[in-house]
C-alpha cells in the first residue's frame, strides 16, 4: 500500500504437519489353508508341509527393509524388501510334518521414510498323527498311511513309521499244515490253498510234523487207477520207467532220487491200470506190482526198490494200508 509516497507491509505466517500412516500386513497359511485357530489341517507324519505368507504394505508410505521370521526357526524366502502403497507380495516356507498340534506364527517388521518400525503377525496351526503300515492278516491285504486308530479299530494290525512294502516280518496270511485225503500233508499253506488242493486245513500255525493226516480207505475194488510210490533203493539219478502188462504201454518214465516219490494215473477208458506194472531201474526190469485188486497193494505194500506211499482202486477208492 501507498500513502503519501511511502511504502506500508504486513506478513502472517502459517504452519502445516505431514502425517504418515505407515502400515503393513501379514497373512499365513498353511498348505493352503488360512489355519489361524488351531487344530488346522491334518497331516501326515514325514510329509513336507508347506507356508506362505502374503505381505502387504496397507498404509500411505513407501515401505523398505521388509524381513519375514517365523518364531520355529523356520527360513522364510522373500522376493524382495520394498513395497509400495498397496502392493503385495508372497513370501514362502517349508518344512517336515512333525506328531501333535503344531503352531507357529509369522512375523513382518518394516521402515518407512519418517517411521522407525512397523509390524504384524499372523498365527497358523496344523495337527499330525503317526501313520503306518495297515495289515490284514486274514487274506494278507496291506494298506499304507494308515492311522492307528483307524487301522486298531478295524481289528487290523498297526505298525507305525513303515511302509507295507517294508513290514518284517511281511503282511501275510496265516499258514498251517494241509491234510490231503491220500494221508499226505503239505507245509505252509493258507486255508485257500489247502482247499485248492482239496485238502484239510489244519489251523493257523500248525505244521506237517505235528499233526497226523487221517486216510479214508477201503478195500481195492475194481482195478487200480492211482498209484504213488516211493523209491527206496541206493542208485541216484535213477532212470525209472513203469510199463503196463497190457501192450507194454508206458504210464511212467522219469528221473527218481532215493528217498523221493512219484506218481501215475491209469489211461484205459475206465482211468485204470492194466492187471500188472512193471518197474525198470536203468533198463533193468526191477518190481512189479499186480494192480488188478488181487493182490494187496495199500500203502506199505513193497516190490523190488519200491513201496506203495498211496493207492486208489476205481470202486473202493483210497486203499488201506496193506491191503
Amino acid at each position: 500500500v501507498t500513502h503519501s509516497g511511502q511504502n506500508v507491509t504486513d506478513s502472517d505466517p502459517s504452519h502445516f504437519v505431514l502425517v504418515e500412516d505407515a502400515a503393513i500386513d501379514i497373512e499365513k497359511a498353511t498348505n493352503g489353508f488360512d489355519a489361524d485357530a488351531a487344530p488346522g489341517p491334518r497331516l501326515n507324519v514325514g510329509d513336507t508341509v508347506s507356508w506362505t505368507y502374503v505381505v502387504t504394505n496397507i498404509g500411505d508410505v513407501m515401505l523398505s527393509s521388509i524381513s519375514v521370521s517365523d518364531d520355529q526357526g523356520v527360513a522364510v524366502s522373500c522376493p524382495k524388501a520394498t513395497l509400495a502403497v498397496g502392493e503385495s507380495m508372497t513370501c514362502t516356507a517349508s518344512g517336515t510334518v512333525v506328531v501333535g498340534p503344531y503352531q507357529n506364527l509369522g512375523t513382518v517388521t518394516a521402515n518407512s521414510a519418517c517411521t522407525a518400525n512397523v509390524s504384524d503377525s499372523d498365527p497358523s496351526h496344523y495337527h499330525a498323527v503317526p501313520t503306518g503300515a495297515c495289515c490284514d492278516s486274514d487274506d494278507g491285504s496291506c494298506f499304507d498311511d494308515v492311522i492307528e486308530s483307524a487301522c486298531t479299530g478295524a481289528g487290523l494290525t498297526w505298525t507305525e513309521g513303515v511302509l507295507c512294502d517294508d513290514l518284517d516280518p511281511p503282511c501275510l496270511p496265516p499258514t498251517g499244515a494241509c491234510c490231503i485225503s491220500d494221508g499226505t500233508c503239505v507245509d505252509a499253506q493258507t486255508s485257500d490253498e489247502c482247499d485248492s488242493l482239496g485238502g484239510t486245513y489244519q489251523s493257523d500255525g500248525t505244521d506237517c510234523s505235528s499233526v497226523s493226516c487221517p486216510v479214508e480207505c477201503g478195500d481195492c475194488d475194481g482195478k487200480i487207477t492211482f498209484l504213488r510210490l516211493r523209491y527206496i533203493g541206493t542208485v541216484a539219478d535213477a532212470e525209472v520207467v513203469v510199463d503196463q502188462k497190457r501192450d507194454g504201454d508206458g504210464v511212467f518214465s522219469g528221473i527218481v532220487q532215493p528217498g523221493e516219490t512219484f506218481s501215475f494215473s491209469g489211461q484205459d477208458s475206465k482211468g485204470t491200470l492194466s492187471t500188472e506194472i512193471t518197474i525198470f531201474v536203468n533198463g533193468f526190469e526191477n518190481a512189479r506190482f499186480h494192480t488188478s485188486c488181487s493182490e494187496p497193494i495199500g500203502p506199505g505194500v513193497t516190490a523190488g526198490d519200491f513201496e506203495v506211499v498211496f493207492s486208489e482202486s476205481r470202486n473202493g477208492g483210497p486203499i488201506c494200508p496193506g491191503d
